[in-house]
C-alpha cells in the first residue's frame, strides 16, 4: 500500500525546493539583521549627541554658578568680612591706645556704619544676605554656598551626559552583537548549503530553484560562479561593517565635542575661582601699604604731634591685621573638593592646571583623528558595497549572455569585484 503525501510535502522534498526555502530565510534574516543594526546604530549615535547637548547645558550651568560666587558674591563677602575685621583691630587698638586712639575709634564706627550700610544693599546676596554662611572667624564659607547653589539648580543634570554616554555605548554594542550574527549567519548558510549540495552530488542545479543567492559548490566549478558569491558576500557583510565604521565615527566625534566643552568649562571655572583668590591676597596687601604710607606720612614736621600719634595706632593696626587677613582668603578662596560635598565635575574644573587643559587639548585632538579615521573606513566600506552590488549585477548578467557580450561582462565583473576587493583592504588596514 503506497502512503499518500501532501503535494506541499512532495514539493519540498526537491534540491530547488530546499534551496529556494533556504535561500528565501537567509535573505530575509540578513535584511531583517541590517536594518535592526541600523536602527540600534542609530539610537546610539542619538543618546551621544544627547549627551554631547546635556554636557553643554550642564558646563554652562556651572560655569554660571561658580563664576556667580566667587565673581559676584565671594568679593562682595570678603570685603564685608575684612572691613569688620578691620574695625574690631581699631576699636582695640583705640581703647588700648587711650587718649591717642580717639582717630582709630572713629574708624571703627565709620567702618561699622558703612559695612551695615552695604549689607542692607545686599539682599539679593545669597552669601552676606545673613551670617548663615558665616563661621567663627568671621570668614564666610564660599565653599558651602556654591553646594547648596549647585544642588537647587542642578537638579542632577550633572550625570547626565555621562549617563547618556553610557546608553549609546550599551546601544552600541548591540549594533556590534548584531553585526555578528550577520556573519555568522551567512556562514551557517553557507555550511547547510555545502552539506546539501555533497549530499546531492547528482544534481548539479534544479530547474526549480530560485537562485536568490549563488553557491557556486553545486555543479561544476565555475570561476563566474566564483565571483557572484564574493560580491554577494561583501553586498551581504560589509553594509553591517560599514555601520560600525559610522557608529565609531560618530563616537569619537561626540567624545571630542565633549573634550572641548569640558576644556573651555574648566578654564572658565578655574580662572573665576583663581581670580577670586588672587583679588582677596592682593588686598590684604593694599592693607599693609596702605598702613606703611600713614606712619610715613605723620612722621613729617607738618603733621601735629598729636595727629601724628592718633594716625600711628591706626596704621600699626592695619599692620598687624595683615596675617589675619591673609587667613581671611585662604578660608574663603579654599578650594572645593568631593570631601566638601561639591559635584565631582565642578571640583576637577577647579583644581585643573595648565598642564590638564594641554592634555585636554591633546585627548580633543586624538577623539577627532579618530572620528576622521573612522569616517574615512565608513566611505571606503560604503564604495566596497557599491562595487560588490555593480559586479553582482554585471556577474549575474555575464551568465546569461553568450560570446563577447558574456566575456565583457565577466572581465567588468572581474575588475569591480578587484576594485571592491581594494577597497576593503584600505578600509581594513
Amino acid at each position: 500500500m503506497v502512503k499518500y503525501r501532501p503535494r506541499w510535502s512532495r514539493r519540498l522534498t526537491g534540491v530547488g525546493d530546499v534551496t529556494n526555502n533556504l535561500q528565501a530565510v537567509v535573505s530575509i534574516g540578513i535584511a531583517l539583521l541590517v536594518a535592526v543594526t541600523a536602527i540600534v546604530a542609530s539610537q546610539a549615535g542619538g543618546a551621544w549627541q544627547d549627551s554631547v547637548r546635556a554636557d553643554v547645558r550642564s558646563s554652562a550651568a556651572m560655569i554660571e554658578t561658580v563664576g556667580h560666587v566667587y565673581g559676584v558674591e565671594a568679593p562682595r563677602g570678603f570685603e564685608f568680612a575684612a572691613l569688620e575685621l578691620r574695625a574690631e583691630h581699631l576699636a582695640a587698638a583705640g581703647r588700648a591706645a587711650g587718649l591717642n586712639g580717639t582717630a582709630a575709634m572713629v574708624e571703627a564706627d565709620s567702618i561699622r556704619l558703612t559695612v551695615d550700610s552695604m549689607r542692607r544693599g545686599q539682599k539679593g546676596n545669597g552669601l552676606t544676605a545673613d551670617d548663615k554662611y558665616r563661621d567663627e572667624s568671621g570668614a564666610y564659607d564660599v565653599v558651602r554656598r556654591l553646594n547648596e547653589l549647585q544642588a537647587a539648580e542642578a537638579g542632577g543634570l550633572e550625570d547626565q551626559p555621562d549617563i547618556l554616554m553610557r546608553d549609546g555605548d550599551s546601544r552600541r554594542m548591540w549594533a556590534l552583537r548584531l553585526a555578528v550574527a550577520t556573519v555568522v549567519l551567512v556562514g551557517l548558510y553557507c555550511a547547510v548549503q555545502t552539506v546539501i549540495s555533497r549530499r546531492r552530488a547528482r544534481t548539479r542545479t534544479a530547474d526549480n530553484e530560485a537562485g536568490i543567492v549563488p553557491h557556486p559548490w553545486a555543479g561544476r566549478p565555475d570561476l563566474l560562479k566564483v565571483l557572484i558569491f564574493a560580491a554577494w558576500l561583501l553586498v551581504t557583510l560589509v553594509p553591517s561593517g560599514q555601520i560600525v565604521a559610522s557608529l565609531n565615527e560618530q563616537r569619537h566625534q561626540a567624545l571630542a565635542a565633549r573634550a572641548a566643552v569640558g576644556l573651555s568649562g574648566d578654564i572658565a571655572v578655574s580662572q573665576a575661582v583663581s581670580a577670586f583668590r588672587t583679588n582677596s591676597v592682593l588686598s590684604a596687601l593694599q592693607m599693609t601699604t596702605h598702613g606703611l604710607s600713614r606712619e610715613y606720612e605723620v612722621l613729617t614736621p607738618e603733621v601735629p604731634r598729636r595727629v601724628a600719634d592718633e594716625q600711628t595706632t591706626i596704621a600699626r593696626a592695619d599692620q598687624s591685621l595683615i596675617p589675619l587677613l591673609e587667613e581671611l582668603a585662604g578660608a574663603m578662596g579654599r578650594l572645593p573638593s568631593t570631601t566638601d560635598g561639591t559635584e565631582e565635575r565642578t571640583s576637577s574644573a577647579v583644581a585643573a592646571s595648565p598642564t590638564d587643559w594641554q592634555r585636554s587639548v591633546v585627548d580633543q585632538g586624538n577623539q577627532v583623528k579618530q572620528a576622521g579615521a573612522a569616517g574615512r573606513q565608513a566611505n571606503a566600506l560604503q564604495l566596497t558595497v557599491f562595487l560588490a552590488a555593480l559586479a553582482f549585477s554585471t556577474g549575474t548578467l555575464a551568465r546569461v549572455r553568450r560570446g563577447h557580450q558574456a566575456l565583457s561582462l565577466t572581465l567588468a565583473t572581474t575588475t569591480l569585484l578587484t576594485t571592491a576587493a581594494l577597497s576593503l583592504f584600505l578600509a581594513l588596514r
